[in-house]
C-alpha cells in the first residue's frame, strides 16, 4: 500500500502540532510559576523581599529570615529564602539579572545588606547528585547522599540544622539544607 503526498501530510501535521502543544505548555508552566524579577526594599536598608512572577507574587519580610543560599549548579543558578519553615526558591531566568552576577559576589553583597538583620547568608556550589524537582528527601536518599546508615540521619541532620517535614508518614529532609550542609559535622 502507497501513501501519497497527502497522506503522509495527514499523519506529519498533527504529530507536529502535538509536539508545538507539549512545547508550549511546558513553557507555559515554567513562566506562571518562576520568577521573573527579586526585588530587595528599599536597597540601603531592606525590609522585605519580593518575588514576582507572572502570575506568582511572593513577599517575605527580611525579619522573617532564617536563611539565605545562593546556590549554583553549573550553569544553573537559584537564590532559596527560608523564613521559618517556609522556603522559596527563585531560579535564574534566562536573561535575568541573576544570571549576569558571579553567584560568590551575590552572596557577599547579600550578606552585606542583610548584616544588620543577621540573616545567614551562603554561597553553596551544588555537587551532590540531588532527584531533579525534589525538595523533601527520604532518609535513605540524605544517607546515600551523606555516606552514612539511615540510621545515623537523624542526627545529622539536627546537627547540620537540616528542616524537617514530619507531615507525611515519614520523616523527610529538605533537599537544599541537606545540599548545603555538605562538609558540615
Amino acid at each position: 500500500m502507497r501513501i501519497g503526498p497527502a497522506g503522509v501530510l495527514g499523519l506529519v501535521v498533527p504529530v507536529l502540532l502535538m509536539g508545538i502543544a507539549v512545547v508550549l505548555a511546558i513553557a507555559a508552566k515554567h513562566v506562571a510559576v518562576g520568577f521573573r524579577r527579586v526585588d530587595i526594599w528599599p536597597a540601603a536598608a531592606p525590609t522585605r523581599i519580593v518575588a514576582a512572577g507572572w502570575v506568582r507574587r511572593s513577599v517575605i519580610e527580611v525579619a522573617d529570615l532564617t536563611g539565605v543560599i545562593v546556590r549554583h549548579r553549573d550553569p544553573d543558578l537559584e537564590l532559596v529564602l527560608r523564613a521559618g519553615a517556609t522556603t522559596l526558591v527563585c531560579p535564574a531566568t534566562v536573561g535575568g539579572p541573576l544570571r549576569r552576577v558571579e553567584p560568590r559576589v551575590l552572596a557577599n553583597w547579600l550578606a552585606d545588606i542583610l548584616t544588620p538583620s543577621e540573616t545567614p547568608v551562603c554561597h553553596h556550589h551544588a555537587t551532590l547528585p540531588l532527584p531533579i524537582g525534589l525538595m523533601w528527601l527520604p532518609a535513605n536518599t540524605v544517607a546515600d547522599l551523606w555516606q552514612v546508615p539511615v540510621a545515623d540521619v537523624p542526627v545529622l541532620a539536627d546537627r547540620r540544622g537540616v528542616h524537617l517535614n514530619n507531615g507525611s508518614h515519614t520523616t523527610m529532609f529538605n533537599a537544599y539544607d541537606v545540599e548545603a550542609s555538605e562538609g558540615r559535622l
